[in-house]
């Protein structure tokens, strides 16, 4: 059979096949890397705000049992933003999503047994910081676009005084700033954002710090359901970034046009364990299911630079590999050392006295210069005696 190649040569015309060039990736780092290595084994960090009356102080233990994985504990902080008594409930060290339940019962039963009353403030929230070492720039990149194509649904769920709060500015709220961050981080290769990115309902700066995303629009929760449900619907939204779905970017824009928004959303959230009745709040907050598609869709659109920001799927394969560090074992030879500097360089002279050795060295040099001189004055002498007894 003729190679169609072969075909067009023999009519004079030119062939299609190209030679295969080694492509090298647009960012100084491997795709098969992950942008920060792992090391935390948890899944969720919780910091709570609280403000209200018989509020547990000092540490929370957790027993083993109910934390095996983590042995997870609830340390309190003080919290200058706050007033009156209150405190920050941190889970420290972050825990797996299968143990925040538990943890999350024996705070509130802790509550229970002090007798804590919580007052609702405008003051108080509630930060998840979801762990992302161990993701390629591939699987971060389709997290951060998941959660802005929900952004909008989400903080509607988080109450009335948390939408467009100074403390957690939705990327809408912003004109785009975050996506304009993550897009520079794509043309730069810097990953390291600063702590002006904190006030993000989406806190950037926190991967630099911990290597987490922060999600802060919640609010200080009434009951441990509510919160169950709020931390395994941003942990379901980084599992989906990481699955055959949604991984490449780019590809994002065709699976919500093939499938629908609200049969995405539902999708995710039966994956990731959410109550129908958190599913069906968010929903509430629509006329139908036209408008919370699009909704959706806005938030997809504002993504859109991050989707398109590299040919994310000319690099999948890269993507796919197992990066190891160092696959031979082998180390960077050491320098050899420098070889002794001259003595006149020392800045520390022995106490010998190398500068009188210089300069004795210096005058014998003189001296023997000086009696070339004198050798050649008394040859040229001779010669030009010799040259007048002739005449």
């Amino acid at each position: 059979m003729t190679d169609k190649n072969d075909f067009l040569k023999a009519l004079g015309g030119k062939s299609s096949a190209k030679k295969a060039v080694k492509r090298e990736f647009p960012l100084p780092m491997s795709p098969s890397k992950p942008l920060a290595a792992k090391s935390a084994v948890g899944d969720v960090g919780i910091e709570i705000e609280v403000e209200g009356r018989n509020l547990p102080r000092g540490m929370a233990v957790v027993d083993k049992s109910i934390c095996p994985t983590t042995s997870s504990v609830w340390v309190t902080h003080d919290d200058g933003s706050l007033r009156g008594e209150s405190a920050e409930f941190v889970l420290d060290p972050p825990a797996v999503i299968d143990e925040v339940p538990n943890a999350l019962e024996f705070l509130w039963g802790k509550f229970n047994r002090d007798g804590t009353r919580i007052d609702a403030s405008n003051r108080t929230s509630t930060h998840v910081h979801v762990n992302v070492q161990g993701m390629k720039i591939n699987e971060f990149c389709s997290f951060i676009v998941l959660w802005l194509c929900f952004e909008s649904a989400l903080i509607n769920v988080c109450g009335p005084a948390r939408k467009s709060n100074h403390f957690c500015l939705s990327n809408r709220d912003t004109g785009g700033w975050l996506v304009d961050q993550v897009e520079k981080a794509l043309v730069t290769g810097s990953f390291a954002w600063q702590q002006g990115m904190k006030y993000g309902a989406l806190n950037l700066a926190a991967f630099t710090k911990f290597g987490s995303l922060e999600f802060r629009p919640m609010r200080t929760m009434e009951s441990v359901q509510q919160l169950v449900d709020w931390t395994r619907i941003l942990v379901g939204l980084r599992e989906a970034a990481k699955g055959q779905m949604f991984k490449d970017p780019s590809l994002i824009p065709a699976r919500f046009s093939e499938n629908g928004a609200d049969y995405l959303f539902r999708t995710i959230c039966d994956d990731a364990g959410v109550s129908r009745e958190f599913v069906d709040e968010v929903f509430s907050h629509y006329d139908d299911v036209i408008s919370f598609n699009q909704d959706v869709i806005d938030g997809l659109r504002d993504a859109q630079g991050i989707c398109y920001a590299l040919d994310w799927t000319d690099w999948m394969d890269k993507f796919e590999e197992v990066y190891i560090e160092n696959p031979f074992g082998s180390t960077k030879p050491k320098p050899a050392p420098r070889a002794p500097r001259p003595l006149f360089f020392n800045e520390n002279p022995a106490p010998d006295n190398n500068r009188d050795r210089a300069a004795e060295n210096f005058g014998r040099i003189e001296r023997e210069r000086q009696r070339q001189r004198e050798a050649g004055r008394q040859a040229a002498q001779i010669i030009a005696d010799d040259f007048n007894d002739d005449f």
